[in-house]
């Protein structure tokens, strides 16, 4: 090995470890997920008073591996199994959820009012969300997005999931390209630039095409679990 190549791997080395505090310091805490799964289950019983059947879903970077201490919430509500159309039904259940939460759960002079969530907005987008900031711990607070029968957003979640856990280096990777893509303002897709799930996607195409990574038990491990196998 000639002093080159010392150096390089010295490089990679220092590199490698710089990644993994980086990691280590912003990664999403189990007592985050519990705060912010807290407020998913006392928004369910409150959105049930409204759609008895209903399911309340977390989704996105804080379930699926990849979130940080400094993660947006989001939720997914589920009133049927069946489609819903997006730029009618969701806007008007929406537009109920959106009131409930105005009239019973923000800061209010009225007792009966928790205030354990504040500034909720309907977004009337392509998919409209109800965005809010909940109050459930005075120390943490979380910027949530909530749609509706979003059900591709559910699958996707957990099969994120699978591949992060799968590989130990999938997860800080992602979580150094995610702040790189931040620091130079190119993850919003609503300014239409790269959300986030492309930016791991893109990430996980990488690991599955490198030689440095068996790629083949990434593969294969996940179609397996996906019921995908030939």
């Amino acid at each position: 090995m000639d002093y080159k190549e010392v150096l390089e791997r010295e490089r990679l080395k220092i590199q490698d470890q710089q990644i993994l505090e980086l990691f280590e310091t912003c990664q999403q805490q189990i007592s985050d997920l519990k705060k912010k799964e807290l407020c998913r289950t006392q928004l369910q019983r409150e959105i049930q008073l409204l759609f008895p059947q209903s399911r309340l879903f977390l989704v996105g970077s804080s379930l699926n591996g990849f979130g940080t201490r400094s993660s947006d919430g989001d939720l997914c509500l589920v009133v049927k199994e069946e489609p819903v159309n997006q730029k009618t039904e969701a806007r008007h259940i929406l537009t109920l959820v959106h009131k409930h939460f105005c009239t019973r759960l923000c800061k209010s002079d009225m007792p009966q009012v928790s205030g354990y969530i504040e500034r909720p907005q309907l977004i009337r987008a392509k998919v409209p969300i109800v965005k809010f900031r909940d109050k459930v711990s005075h120390s943490f607070s979380v910027e949530f997005d909530l749609n509706v029968n979003n059900i591709v957003g559910i699958r996707n979640t957990f099969l994120l999931r699978t591949y992060a856990y799968l590989e130990n280096r999938v997860r800080p990777l992602v979580l150094v390209i995610k702040k790189w893509a931040s620091h130079h303002q190119i993850n919003d897709a609503s300014r239409g630039t790269l959300s986030s799930y492309s930016l791991v996607l893109m990430v996980l195409h990488y690991l599955q095409n490198s030689e440095r990574v068996n790629r083949d038990n990434i593969s294969n491990f996940v179609s397996g679990s996906l019921g995908l196998e030939s």
